[in-house]
């Protein structure tokens, strides 16, 4: 069942969760699958009183609200013939209370994470309302975290702005406390002492960005990739300094961009993905947190020797982030 469920979660990318239905001679159950794996309900005998609730379960499967049946219906689609053929996807902002609709420029996104489990990150690339510009859009399912360090990346996007070198942010949406905008919103409550006790919630997340190149591995000569490497040190180095005081935590060959074609000094390259980023106090040089598990053949020599079962683990500081672009030459 599973297997039919992530076909679905690839075939359907706005999906936010699917429930399907079990049914023996006697007993049926309902499953659901999301971004935070799957849930199970008891074993349910339909012969006698629980028949209504058999027949409740079936009505609610065949409902005809999209929202109920687990699509983002921000994301529209034309359809011609049976297939999709165009569509758009719609972003909210609470601040001013408006929305934008972004034309795709094609159905299929450019990227989406293939397990069922986890982010579901899927990727679209789109032209912005106003002038047209090519812009990406960034969905997410991302772990509420009380953490007080670890912050949405759209936080440090905003603080980045106008840093060249880093990847600029047109606007963000954060669906956390709106109906089927986070997982705690379409899941039963748990009991203390039950399995359901062991999940995160998640919440969706939408980022809109100005769209660059291929990653740095596309490099066409020596001289661009030396460019774009330099530009994305140096927006390293004013992301970190500057007073806005962000560590990366996850450079590797896949999170550096290579600048528009004709770009100019210091957007030759482009530094993406903050998801793991955190942000130093004044007057620290490292984290206050351990070394995350990142992209690990990017990662720092203290990082690996501290993912072991160690008493004292090491500190993540700018030098491993600089580290970290030593390897992506290799």
């Amino acid at each position: 069942m599973a297997v039919y469920a992530k076909e679905i979660f690839r075939q359907q990318p706005n999906r936010r969760f699917i429930r399907v239905m079990l049914v023996t001679e006697t007993r049926f159950r309902i499953v659901q699958f999301d971004r935070e794996g799957a849930l199970f309900s008891p074993l349910i005998n339909y012969h006698g009183e629980d028949l209504n609730t058999f027949i409740r379960a079936i009505i609610c499967l065949c409902s005809m609200n999209e929202d109920e049946l687990g699509l983002d219906t921000s994301v529209k689609w034309k359809i011609s013939e049976g297939r999709k053929v165009s569509g758009t996807v719609t972003t909210f902002d609470k601040k001013s209370n408006t929305t934008r609709t972004y034309t795709l420029q094609s159905v299929h996104p450019t990227f989406a994470r293939p397990d069922i489990h986890g982010r579901g990150t899927v990727c679209w690339a789109a032209k912005d309302p106003d002038g047209g510009a090519d812009v990406l859009i960034k969905d997410a399912w991302l772990w509420e975290d009380s953490d007080e360090q670890l912050k949405e990346e759209y936080y440090y996007l905003e603080k980045a702005k106008g840093v060249p070198g880093v990847m600029q942010m047109v606007e963000y949406e954060d669906r956390k406390g709106q109906p089927f905008g986070e997982t705690d919103s379409f899941r039963p409550p748990a009991a203390d002492n039950s399995a359901t006790a062991q999940y995160y919630n998640r919440v969706f997340r939408r980022i809109v960005l100005v769209k660059y190149g291929a990653d740095i591995g596309g490099f066409k000569s020596q001289l661009e990739f030396i460019c774009a490497l330099r530009d994305a040190i140096q927006g390293k180095q004013t992301a970190f300094h500057q007073r806005r005081r962000i560590l990366h935590r996850d450079i590797s060959s896949g999170n550096i961009l290579l600048g528009l074609p004709g770009a100019s000094v210091g957007y030759r390259g482009i530094l993406i993905d903050l998801d793991h980023a955190i942000e130093i106090p004044e007057g620290a040089q490292s984290g206050l947190i351990p070394y995350h598990q990142g992209t690990r053949v990017s990662q720092p020599y203290y990082s690996l020797m501290g993912s072991e079962n160690r008493k004292y683990r090491p500190i993540h500081d700018y030098l491993d982030d600089l580290e970290a672009f030593f390897y992506v030459m290799y």
